[in-house]
């Protein structure tokens, strides 16, 4: 199939930002599309704000956006016919004579008609209505999320049609969420052209573009100041009280019995954690009668997490030790059983790949058995097995923010070796950070299956869980939808809950309080209390072995 003709209108200043530079260079990059114009025009004026905004959005940006622009690189442009790089005016004879299947713009230009067989795509925040004032108000009201909306536009004075849409966390700052969102919604656009190369049809119509906001005016920007220099006031003194000792939202595991998905986390019991810790990201496994808990260990001393095991009782637990510590961050040890032998699949993305490891003598001693997705950054990964084949679902990132939790990836692998990995076509199959990232191992129950997803809101990390019901998964279709929610509103200074998992009818879950503990000094070799409770650790048994780092040579790569 040929592959699609693509125009994009980009504005004609010396630098692009970020977003248009990553979209161009993406779309450049895939042999779906073919780049064919690059189209200069002049941005309408924004009648978004009052002249106080304008000036508070230049300092905002200064501080708190990521680098302003990129230029070009010369060879896309000598790459291009030379008609095909000339300034867009009013006639709309240049981009009719360029055979065009999409016009893409990144700037509002003059509306034209029938210049694309698929029409002119765009997104919300391109209006001139909004550019000057795109995620000031999400910001300003702390809203939960902030949403970037694709348009389609068929014809010259017909309204725009919504064609995708999604969501993510607001962050504090208006520069700095404007230039998130943006960043994220280029994996948006590309899906959807990529998917109109591969169908030649035009996705459903969502309806009607939203309104536009009001103009903000020098009100509005005055209380916008008063917002941000309390949410800096805020994150300074957090910053002065962790240097003190003193964490605040930090996370603890709680345990539980009933049928998970559909679980009440009131009926739960803390496990309390040892002493310059938290515990985060818990998975059960059953072996020899027994339930064994793995997580990650954040070691406040270190500043990085390290895997650790205990064993559950009735009354309490035993901390067995540590399974794995690296020269590097260590979380979401997803632990699983095939064919006979145990694996855990830890997150470890800044080694920039996907590890398997594989029990050795369980349940302290592991040895590398795989890797993938090298140079990727993948994060709080699970392997699906749907009774006939294998899927790998993973978060993955790849620009300036550094975000895990806006992009659900899919990959069709053969089994726990990953000498084989299809991606699918979708990918990412979830965009957004309510439902994107994972939180848990996929869950079956009366012949459904279930993926346990973190919600991202609110200026969390991990304010809730949302339980996705897949009701479709193939290499070419994805779909999930929403089923059952926990969030953090079932106990005292709770702020967040990001993990569910289950083993039989007993099920953890964690939870992030606002304050978490003070640092006390203690001293060497003393050990926890022998004390059988949920509130306290049982004796230790011995201390766990620490995983030798493995070169990639020794893992079976994919």
């Amino acid at each position: 199939m040929q592959p699609l003709r693509v125009g994009v209108v980009i504005n004609p200043g010396a630098s692009l930002e970020p977003w248009v530079f990553d979209l161009v260079q993406r779309l450049r990059q895939d042999p779906g599309f073919d780049v064919c114009a690059l189209l200069v025009a002049e941005a309408r004026s924004s009648r978004s704000g009052s002249a106080l905004l304008g000036l508070a959005s230049k300092l905002d940006a200064a501080l708190f956006a990521r680098p302003s622009g990129y230029e070009m690189p010369p060879e896309v442009w000598r790459d291009l016919p030379r008609h095909a790089r000339r300034a867009l005016t009013d006639d709309p004879a240049l981009a009719l004579t360029l055979a065009l299947d999409v016009l893409i713009e990144t700037v509002q230009v003059p509306d034209f008609p029938d210049v694309a067989t698929y029409g002119v795509w765009t997104f919300d925040f391109c209006d001139a209505a909004r550019m000057g004032a795109f995620a000031f108000w999400e910001s300003l009201t702390s809203a939960p999320l902030t949403p970037a909306t694709l348009l389609h536009f068929s014809a010259a004075g017909e309204p725009g049609q919504v064609i995708a849409t999604a969501a993510f966390n607001t962050k504090f700052s208006a520069a700095r969420n404007a230039a998130y969102v943006k960043a994220r919604a280029v994996s948006l656009m590309v899906r959807e052209l990529r998917t109109l190369a591969a169908d030649r049809r035009l996705p459903k119509t969502l309806g009607a573009r939203p309104a536009p906001p009001p103009p903000a005016t020098s009100i509005d920007t005055l209380r916008y100041g008063l917002h941000l220099a309390g949410s800096l006031a805020g994150r300074a003194g957090a910053k002065a009280l962790d240097l003190l000792g003193v964490h605040m939202n930090e996370w603890a595991i709680h345990v539980g019995r009933g049928e998970a998905p559909f679980i009440d986390p009131r009926a739960t019991r803390p496990v309390q954690s040892l002493k310059g810790q938290f515990w985060a990201d818990p998975f059960l496994f059953h072996e020899g009668g027994g339930d064994f808990l793995f997580f990650e260990n954040y070691l406040h001393s270190e500043r990085r997490g390290r895997i650790s095991v205990a064993r559950l009782h009735d009354d309490g637990y035993e901390f067995l030790g540590d399974v794995l510590a690296v020269d590097d961050h260590l979380s979401y040890p997803f632990v699983f059983r095939h064919d006979g032998q145990i694996y855990m699949m830890p997150e470890r993305h800044m080694a920039r790949r996907l590890e398997i490891w594989r029990c050795v003598e369980f349940p302290l001693r592991w040895e590398l058995h795989a890797t993938a997705l090298e140079g990727e950054s993948p994060a709080d990964s699970v392997l699906h097995h749907d009774g006939s084949s294998w899927w790998l679902f993973t978060n993955l990132t790849g620009d300036l923010f550094q975000d895990h939790c806006s992009e659900l990836h899919v990959f069709k692998v053969d089994g726990p070796d990953l000498t084989s990995v299809e991606p699918h076509r979708l990918n990412p199959v979830v965009i957004g950070s309510q439902y994107a990232r994972n939180g848990g191992r996929m869950l079956r129950k009366d012949g459904r299956t279930f993926r346990p997803a973190q919600e991202n809101s609110h200026g969390v990390y991990g304010y809730g869980i949302n339980v996705m019901e897949v009701t479709e998964l193939t290499l070419k279709t994805y779909a999930e939808h929403p089923v059952h929610a926990l969030r953090p509103d079932f106990g005292p200074g709770l702020i967040g809950c990001h993990h569910l998992d289950s083993s039989g009818e007993a099920f953890v879950i964690d939870v992030c309080r606002r304050w978490g503990g003070v640092d006390r000094p203690r001293r060497a070799g003393l050990g926890p209390r022998p004390q059988q409770s949920w509130g306290r650790p049982a004796r230790r048994l011995r201390s766990g072995r620490t995983a030798k780092k493995q070169p990639p040579s020794s893992a079976h790569g994919a």
